[in-house]
């Protein structure tokens, strides 16, 4: 616990030290704080996947170490392949017009357990439902399934799994099987999972079977439900489809006295009641139903039948074996999810008859013996219209994996933690906007106004300049602009500085760039005859031609406005023209000012003033954007105009007169031969070596 307090003290202060270094309001160090808090649980789920996939590697290399032969894993290898072979059939179907997707994503998915012999592939064979990519007749015999049959309806997909797989007693192989077919069943349905289970089991099982051996069934039923449980994480629908109803005393008679769509119904009980009690609210309901329905077959003068009406009877003897069944496969328990039983329904695939009595079995005779017919019995709706329309009835688990549950709360945490760093950003973010506004609404001349004297609209568009040098340093202080610059140029604020910057340039090609293309690069050559004839203005011209180009070409190549402000920018000299005036005389002529007044200060006005033209020909190429056509523009422009002046003198005198900003150094033996440089003795020695006199 020290230590995670101690580690939390020192990612503040780290923070806090990342927001002072990047010079950051004070808004950044929570943001950085609370970024760093939502990495951290990041990390401890990526951590953990790695643990688990070293874990798997692991077991895989153990389980090829100690791999099966090969003839007890070419079963294995079958269930895979009838999986793939059945599942690729499915991926091939076409959407329907009016299904969402490939019947794969879009159908619910069915599972059918239960044991070797309930009836469970007679009951979907016998449910009259069409399953296109099934090829199977009414008249064909029915076999076992072998470990996985796909029934593939328009309104739902449902796997018949062998009943080797929900038997109590199943080996070793069965097992290795049904992992098999788990590990197939997750991949399939990793992100949707499956929409509900149904467990059959057959009436003569629950009227033969004593109290332990159907409690032995349900355990078996309930491990299989609870691995599928902790597959998909969810808490599916349940329903127990009691199947071959027709060995019931009165149950086929009841049946034939209704109307064939009635038979096609589902006849049962669909609840949310915990599993002690289901059954009993399930029976009580269908007695219910049964009784009024003899009163309205009573009411339209069809009495039913003596055996009919000993069905409620006969189905109040199964009870206790049913809430035995249901108490050990759906009962809660503090090891296991509890499953969510939804319902309970009662069907027959096939009538033989025959059926004896449970209530009065020395007072009534059975039912006779009739040819066995394949009319299916209340099978119908259950897999057309019952299930597909619970497809989304799955609850959430009541006890979460750990596992599981884990990377979600690291995971919520860290959405937690992002949100509030991304709220501080925001917070961040409006206060800048606020203040850029605010600079740019008490500093920024709303109605500048251009005299055409050069000096004064220099000196109000320098204005305009350091009103937008503000806003872009406060811009780029921020920590939005640092971390995601095209979502700050997005924002209001980011538009208004752009729009700001355009209207700089435009000022400036309107007002400045006219006079400073003539101070810094001279006259049209048309006009420029007579001026171009000392070396001294071709050599500053062209100085001046080549720094404005190396300005505009880093800017094409990205280069930002304090990278521009450290290159040489063109600028005026005083050299005369070829008719006497001094450059000076022309920036001053040009900009306007007076003509009296001392040489010094008219040498200080002008030095001023280059600097000042300078300056703003390097905003107008830093708030230019690299992909500005007017730049090429200028650069073609301005190199054919540097080449016309470089090659004008054959001779290149004009290099003669190339203005250089800084001294010479002297050049000496020493910078040949180095031991020629000169020794200074120590001071103590020099001295001894030559005393004061």
């Amino acid at each position: 616990m020290l230590a995670r307090i101690a580690a939390l003290i020192a990612l503040a202060a780290l923070s806090w030290a990342t927001a002072l270094y990047f010079d950051w309001p004070w808004w950044g160090a929570p943001a950085v704080f609370c970024a760093a808090l939502a990495v951290w649980p990041l990390f401890g789920v990526a951590r953990r996947a790695l643990r688990a996939v070293r874990a798997r590697a692991q077991l895989a290399r153990l389980d090829g170490a100690k791999r099966l032969p090969a003839d007890r894993d070419a079963p294995l290898r079958r269930v895979v392949a009838r999986w793939r072979a059945a599942l690729d059939a499915l991926e091939r179907a076409a959407p329907a017009p009016g299904l969402r997707g490939r019947p794969r994503d879009a159908l619910p998915w069915y599972l059918v357990i239960g044991r070797a012999g309930a009836g469970k592939t007679t009951a979907l064979a016998r449910a009259r439902i069409a399953s296109p990519l099934r090829r199977a007749r009414r008249d064909a015999s029915l076999a076992p399934t072998e470990d996985c049959d796909w029934w593939c309806f328009d309104d739902a997909v449902v796997l018949d799994l062998a009943g080797r797989f929900a038997e109590p007693d199943a080996t070793d192989d069965d097992r290795r099987a049904w992992g098999a077919l788990l590990e197939q069943l997750g991949r399939a349905r990793a992100r949707r999972g499956i929409n509900g289970v149904v467990v059959a089991i057959d009436a003569p099982r629950l009227v033969t079977a004593d109290r332990d051996a159907l409690t032995i069934d349900g355990c078996a039923v309930r491990e299989r439900l609870e691995q599928l449980i902790r597959l998909f994480d969810r808490r599916f629908p349940v329903y127990v489809l009691v199947t071959q109803c027709d060995r019931l005393y009165g149950f086929d008679e009841w049946a034939a006295q209704l109307a064939p769509e009635q038979r096609e119904r589902a006849f049962g009980y669909l609840g949310d009641h915990d599993a002690d009690a289901f059954v009993a609210r399930a029976l009580e309901h269908v007695d219910a139903r049964l009784a009024a329905l003899r009163i309205a077959l009573a009411a339209r003068g069809e009495p039913p039948s003596p055996r009919a009406l000993m069905l409620p009877h006969e189905l109040a003897r199964v009870r206790p074996a049913l809430e035995a069944f249901a108490r050990a496969a759906f009962g809660p328990n503090v090891y296991q999810e509890t499953p969510y039983l939804r319902g309970l329904l009662f069907s027959s695939g096939r009538q033989a008859g025959g059926a004896p009595s449970l209530t009065l079995p020395d007072w009534l005779d059975a039912a006779p013996a009739r040819t066995p017919g394949d009319a299916g019995l209340f099978l119908h709706d259950v897999f057309a219209h019952v299930l597909p329309g619970e497809r989304d009835a799955s609850r959430p688990v009541e006890r979460p994996s750990r596992s599981r549950l884990t990377p979600r709360r690291l995971a919520l945490a860290a959405w937690l933690f992002a949100c509030v760093a991304a709220g501080l950003l925001m917070s961040a973010s409006f206060v800048g906007d606020i203040r850029t506004v605010e600079l740019i609404r008490r500093d920024y001349p709303a109605h500048p106004r251009f005299t055409g004297e050069l000096a004064h609209d220099a000196a109000t568009l320098a204005r305009i300049g350091r009103v937008i040098a503000d806003v872009e340093r406060c811009d780029e202080r921020r920590l939005v602009r640092r971390l995601a610059r095209p979502i700050a140029d997005a924002t209001p604020v980011g538009r208004l500085e752009a729009q700001l910057k355009r209207r700089y340039i435009a000022h400036y090609r309107r007002v400045i760039e006219p006079a400073a293309d003539r101070l810094l690069f001279g006259e049209p050559d048309g006009a420029s005859g007579a001026r171009a004839a000392d070396d001294g203005d071709i050599a500053v011209r062209i100085r001046n031609l080549v720094r404005y180009v190396n300005l505009m070409q880093a800017r094409r190549r990205g280069a930002d406005r304090e990278t521009l402000a450290r290159m040489p920018a063109p600028a005026l000299a005083r050299e005369r023209d070829g008719g006497g005036a001094s450059r000076a005389d022309g920036a001053r002529s040009a900009g306007g000012m007076s003509d009296t007044g001392d040489s010094g200060d008219t040498s200080d006005r002008t030095g001023g003033l280059s600097a000042l033209i300078g300056a703003l020909a390097v905003d107008r190429i830093a708030w230019s954007a690299p992909d500005d056509a007017t730049l090429a523009a200028r650069i073609a422009a301005a190199q054919a105009q540097l080449e016309r002046l470089a090659y004008r003198d054959p001779d290149g005198a004009w290099l003669l007169a190339l203005p250089d900003a800084s001294a010479p150094r002297d050049v000496t033996l020493a910078d040949f031969w180095p031991a020629a440089a000169p020794r200074t003795p120590p001071p103590s020695r020099a001295t001894r070596a030559f005393p004061p006199r």
